[in-house]
């Protein structure tokens, strides 16, 4: 039995090496072949979403384009709803987004509705970035076809939103260098429950309280309009304006028509006496003897 046991150990010990060896091999196949699943896989994720971006800034080109050329066309309407197609799109690039408000700026200008033009406008100009000077001259943008009133207009509005901005701009960055230096120089932080008297000498509860004052009279002037045109709906709706018709008078007052027809007498007889004497006075005075 030893010898057996002993002449057999050698094929056993290979037998037992093979077999790790394979395991060895099996293991480093798979974990090779999920590593490259798994390459793949994200491959075809940053694809897909590639994809989806080219798609969704190829729905915006297309969406430009449309409304260009349906604003060449003279179809102003159907290229605004394009242009607010373009700008709906979530995945709209800056630039397109320049083009889409400025072409509204000009479908609106063209439609002579300034007010609503100066708001795509400013919108272009703060959250787009847009040069108007540069939108009005760039080759394949649609061209702007309104008054020359209108283009004095826009163009002042957009120097005027530009110097705006830097006022606004260079104004937080001295009052944030400010607070810095006063910071430092006290070496404490102001607290945030300290009262501050702004521009007026008001504190911020005064003008939290005046502005609450400001918004009950709106709200109540607002109601009082809203009561009077009820009641004048209703008294033209019954035919009788005697509420709104009557006047404060006395309650000894003849209201009668033989006492109405008395007054107007006396008040025309006043008026012919008074008459004739300017006008004798008139003579002797222009006329002395």
């Amino acid at each position: 039995m030893n010898v057996r046991c002993g002449l057999n150990l050698p094929s056993m010990r290979g037998s037992r090496c093979q077999m790790t060896s394979s395991l060895s091999h099996d293991f480093l196949r798979r974990k090779s072949g999920a590593e490259v699943n798994l390459k793949r896989r994200m491959s075809s994720h940053n694809d897909h979403r590639r994809t989806a971006t080219r798609m969704a800034a190829a729905g915006a080109d297309s969406a430009l384009e449309e409304g260009r050329s349906l604003y060449l066309s003279g179809d102003r309407m159907g290229a605004l709803r394009k242009f607010e197609e373009a700008l709906s799109d979530p995945n709209v690039t800056l630039d397109q987004k320049q083009e889409a408000l400025y072409s509204s700026t000009c479908c609106h200008a063209t439609f002579g509705d300034v007010e609503l033009a100066k708001i795509l406008l400013r919108q272009g100009i703060l959250e787009a970035g847009l040069d108007w000077d540069d939108a009005t001259t760039r080759d394949g943008w649609v061209p702007l076809v309104a008054s020359t009133q209108c283009k004095i207009q826009l163009r002042t509005f957009s120097d005027q939103i530009l110097r705006q901005a830097e006022k606004s701009s260079s104004s937080s960055s001295s009052s944030s260098s400010s607070g810095g230096v006063a910071q430092g120089s006290s070496g404490t932080a102001p607290s945030p429950t300290m009262t501050t008297r702004p521009q007026g000498g008001l504190t911020r509860a005064q003008q939290a309280q005046a502005a609450q004052a400001r918004a009950i009279k709106a709200a109540n002037s607002t109601q009082s309009i809203f009561a009077m045109r009820d009641r004048v709906k209703e008294a033209a709706d019954s035919g009788d304006m005697s509420d709104f018709l009557q006047t404060d008078l006395k309650d000894d007052l003849d209201t009668s028509l033989g006492a109405i027809v008395r007054r107007v007498a006396i008040l025309l007889l006043v008026m012919v006496v008074s008459g004739v004497g300017l006008f004798y006075l008139g003579l002797e005075f222009l006329f002395p003897k």
